[in-house]
């Protein structure tokens, strides 16, 4: 995934300051997250991210063209993770001057989001 930053988190997962390569994960040149301990928010999403594997599973495409935002977490070693592309950061309402991406429908409207999941 193409991203510019990276929001680190305080205690209780809350975004409190953002921080750009190489002071987080660069996912542009394909990163391992194995090994990796991130619950994080990453800005700047160009909407998809593609997910390989070492072991020859086939590799998987999110396509999110409406998200700026990808929610990544992974613990430790057992090669599990968590991918979320999102149209806002975590804390939204409380960062609206943070380019958080916030988007406030008024009653009555509605907005899209479309995201695909498939083999690459």
């Amino acid at each position: 995934a193409r991203t510019d930053g990276m929001w680190e988190t305080d205690e209780q997962l809350l975004p409190t300051r953002r921080v750009r390569p190489p002071a987080c994960p660069d996912f542009s040149a394909g990163a391992a997250l194995a090994g990796s301990d991130l619950d994080n928010c990453f800005t700047g999403l160009d909407g998809s991210a593609l997910m390989t594997w070492t072991d020859g599973r086939p590799s998987v495409r999110l396509s999110s063209p409406d998200s700026r935002f990808l929610q990544v977490y992974t613990r430790g070693d057992d090669g599990s993770f968590c991918v979320e592309a999102q149209s806002s950061m975590p804390d939204a309402f409380n960062r609206p001057d943070d380019d958080s991406g916030l988007i406030l429908i008024p009653p009555g409207g509605r907005t899209n989001h479309r995201t695909t999941i498939g083999r690459a």
